[in-house]
């Protein structure tokens, strides 16, 4: 098999996962790793929920009244 990354040689490596056994693929040149439930992520990402909110994005604005505040 090929690596996607660098199209080296892949090679099956069964891996643990907390306390599962998974089988997957890693490559020998980079070091990518893929498994089932790497796939599965790729190709059927999460769409995103309504409702449900996001992360603020700060500005440096932001930051940096906040720095002057802490420092007074």
């Amino acid at each position: 098999m090929r690596c996607g990354r660098c199209a080296g040689l892949k090679v099956p490596e069964l891996m643990q996962d907390g306390g599962m056994k998974v089988l997957g693929y890693r490559c020998i040149h980079c070091g990518d790793v893929i498994d089932q439930k790497i796939l599965l992520h790729r190709f059927h990402p999460l769409a995103s929920r309504p409702g449900r909110s996001r992360t603020p994005i700060y500005q440096d604005v932001h930051w940096k009244r906040a720095s002057k505040v802490a420092a007074v």
